[in-house]
């Protein structure tokens, strides 16, 4: 009996092309096995996290940039505060979410998966940035809906100024007029 025999894939592939996923298969193991005899996890460990910390203070910069010089932006100084500790509070909840990911057994779980091959390895990797990263979804997810709410404010006043406004009673737009009216008193 032969490996073809019992492989479902190999069954459904044709003999060359199976026989070249067979190699293609044993040359990643073998690439995730020799990178993972070079590598030194308490640099590679060190390194990473020394990022993150930097990562955080470039950050924590950034938004007190943006809160002394709003670039433009023309935010009244409670809003500009408000916004800037709503961001700095979730860099702290980021921070706090990714400390388990510090330990060094994290580090040498996900570089474990070399012993499966090279592509395993970026696959397990990739898992872990998108935890790492999750910060940067979370501030476009915050951004998308604080425009949002500025863009139809901006909208239904701009509506106003040309003497339209929203019925939501009728669902339509309606005229309306404003004028002056004298009180005598």
């Amino acid at each position: 009996m032969k490996i073809r025999d019992f492989s479902v894939l190999c069954k459904t592939l044709d003999y060359k092309t199976s026989q070249k996923l067979t190699r293609l298969t044993i040359i990643d193991a073998l690439i995730g096995w020799m990178i993972l005899v070079c590598l030194d996890i308490t640099i590679i460990h060190e390194t990473v996290w020394n990022l993150a910390e930097d990562l955080v203070q470039h950050l924590d910069n950034v938004i007190t940039i943006l809160e002394n010089n709003p670039a433009g932006l023309k935010l009244i100084i409670p809003v500009n505060q408000t916004l800037s500790s709503f961001f700095r509070y979730h860099i702290y909840l980021w921070t706090t979410f990714i400390h388990f990911l510090k330990y060094p057994q994290m580090t040498r779980f996900v570089i474990c998966f070399l012993l499966a091959g090279f592509t395993t390895f970026l696959a397990a990797l990739c898992d872990v940035c998108k935890f790492f990263f999750i910060h940067f979804l979370c501030f476009d997810a915050y951004a998308t809906r604080l425009w949002s709410v500025c863009s139809y404010t901006l909208k239904e006043l701009w509506g106003l100024v040309r003497g339209k406004k929203w019925n939501p009673l009728r669902k339509r737009n309606d005229n309306v007029s404003f004028s002056q009216k004298k009180i005598n008193l």
